[in-house]
């Protein structure tokens, strides 16, 4: 996490974050994590909140009713919007559509981008610690749900299709919805393979839309503060 790179918008584009100015890390009150499922979001906000003192929110909580319920698209915007409405968090969880609603708040935006065998061996193994009684990974109103056997997820192999879809066909979408706020800091955090590629490409990709994306290399952020390693750069 010591290297990084930054897209560098043309000042005068539309959209562009050439005059943005991002808040230090001691001031930084809302976090947004997002990325593919799998990809270690719960991971990182829970220690982000740990750091900061932030109250975590989790998207899956929040959407998630019992034995799976889903909510309409209209109160599931809703409690987006109230959610993100809220003067301090740290939110876990991608929801492509609903990005928008949360980064306008944002100040400060991390994406994880690990390699797609890498989330799809995390959303295996979850699936099969839930499958042998391990609750604690559960959506708060399932997991609280009658005693017995619970379904990993409402739909595991659309959820397995996602995941092996990511990197090609969301990746770019949740970068660009993370842009909403133009004041946020938006980091990527890059995984293999081929990550000096996939970081030229994606550079390339943000300098030509006006958008100050920085990317760094790696995506473990399991040693020491990982605020400071995250805005150090």
């Amino acid at each position: 996490m010591r290297d990084s790179c930054q897209a560098s918008p043309s000042s005068g584009r539309p959209g562009s974050r050439a005059d943005a100015v991002s808040p230090p890390a001691g001031l930084v009150s809302r976090i947004l994590v997002l990325g593919c499922p799998g990809s270690g979001k719960t991971t990182l906000a829970k220690r982000l909140a740990d750091e900061t003192g932030l109250p975590l929110r989790s998207l899956d909580d929040e959407h998630w009713g019992p034995g799976w319920a889903r909510p309409t698209q209209a109160q599931w915007e809703a409690r987006q919007r109230e959610i993100a409405s809220l003067p301090r968090w740290v939110i876990d969880g991608n929801y492509l559509a609903g990005i928008p609603l949360r980064a306008t708040r944002a100040e400060l935006v991390v994406v994880l981008d690990p390699a797609t065998l890498v989330c799809l061996r995390r959303v295996l193994l979850r699936a099969w610690r839930i499958r042998n009684g391990d609750r604690s990974e559960l959506p708060a109103s399932v997991r609280h749900g009658p005693a017995g056997q619970v379904r990993a997820t409402a739909d595991f192999l659309p959820l397995l299709i996602k995941v092996g879809l990511f990197r090609r066909r969301d990746l770019w979408p949740t970068i660009l919805a993370a842009h909403t706020n133009p004041r946020a800091r938006v980091i990527v955090a890059v995984g293999p393979p081929r990550q000096g590629a996939r970081i030229a490409r994606l550079l390339s990709r943000s300098a030509s839309q006006g958008l100050a994306t920085i990317f760094r290399p790696g995506t473990d952020l399991s040693q020491g503060p990982v605020l400071e390693a995250l805005l150090g750069g």
